[in-house]
C-alpha cells in the first residue's frame, strides 16, 4: 500500500486528488494539509510514502516543504 499527503491550501483540490486516487487499490490518502506548516507538523508524527505538494500557497512556498521531506517521501510537485 502506498501511502500519500496531499499538502494544497485549495480544499476543492485536495478533495479531488484524495476521490480519484481512492479509485487505485493500492494506494491510500491519509493525510490532507491545507499549509506548508501544517503538512510539516503533521508529516513528523506520520511518515508517508509519497507527499503531493501545491508550489503555489500562501504563507510559504511548497518549495521549503520540499527541502524537509524530499529525504523522507517521494514527492509530485503541482505548479
Amino acid at each position: 500500500m502506498i501511502t500519500i499527503a496531499l499538502v494544497d491550501d485549495h480544499v476543492i483540490v485536495r478533495s479531488g486528488f484524495a476521490q480519484l486516487l481512492s479509485l487505485e487499490p493500492d494506494m491510500k490518502v491519509i493525510n490532507q494539509f491545507s499549509s506548508a506548516q501544517e503538512a510539516r507538523n503533521g508529516l513528523a508524527k506520520q511518515a508517508v510514502d509519497v507527499c503531493i505538494i501545491d508550489i503555489s500557497m500562501p504563507n510559504e512556498s511548497g518549495l521549503t516543504l520540499l527541502e524537509d521531506v524530499a529525504n523522507s517521501a517521494g514527492c509530485i510537485m503541482l505548479s
